[in-house]
C-alpha cells in the first residue's frame, strides 16, 4: 500500500505519478525497457479527406536496461495467466478528487516478454480503494484482449 502525500492537491500529487506516466512505465516494462512515444490520438477522421494517421511527436526511448524490466515482470508474473500485474490502493485526503472519493486503486499489467503478438500494457485507475474490483476488471480486460 502506497501512502498518500500530506497536502496533496491533485491526483498526481497524491501518488507522485500521473495516469499517463503510469501507462508509459507499464509499456516500458512490457517492451523490455523501451518507452514508446506517448500518443493520445492515433488518427483523425476529417470530413473532406477521411482518416489521417498522426505522426508520433517523439521517438521511443530506452528508459532502463532490459534486465531491470525483466526482473520486475518476473516478480509480477502470474503462473496461471499470460501477463504480469501489479495492484495497490492509495488513501486520499478528504475532498482531493471529490468529497465521495476517499481513495484510489491502481492496476497495472502487461504481456510477458517473448510472447506472441504485439506487446501491450494496461493501466486502470479506480476512484475507490478496491483492489479485488481492480484485479477483476484488469484481468478480464487482458484475458479478452489475449483471447478475443
Amino acid at each position: 500500500r502506497l501512502p498518500s502525500r500530506a497536502g496533496a492537491t491533485s491526483l498526481r500529487d497524491a501518488n507522485g505519478l500521473s495516469p499517463l506516466q503510469m501507462a508509459l512505465f507499464a509499456a516500458a516494462l512490457t517492451a523490455g525497457g523501451v518507452q514508446p512515444a506517448p500518443l493520445l490520438v492515433l488518427a483523425v477522421d476529417f470530413p473532406q479527406t477521411g482518416w489521417v494517421i498522426l505522426p508520433a511527436l517523439e521517438e521511443p526511448r530506452r528508459v532502463f536496461p532490459p534486465e531491470v524490466g525483466d526482473a520486475i515482470v518476473a516478480q509480477a508474473a502470474l503462473e496461471s495467466l499470460e501477463f504480469w500485474q501489479g495492484v495497490w490502493s492509495v488513501s486520499l485526503p478528504g475532498g482531493l478528487l471529490s468529497p465521495a472519493v476517499k481513495g484510489i486503486t491502481w492496476y497495472m499489467a502487461g504481456t510477458l516478454p517473448g510472447g506472441e503478438g504485439t506487446p501491450f500494457a494496461l493501466v486502470l485507475l479506480l476512484e475507490q480503494a478496491n483492489i479485488p474490483l481492480a484485479q477483476s476488471i484488469g484481468q478480464g480486460m487482458l484475458s479478452r484482449a489475449l483471447h478475443p
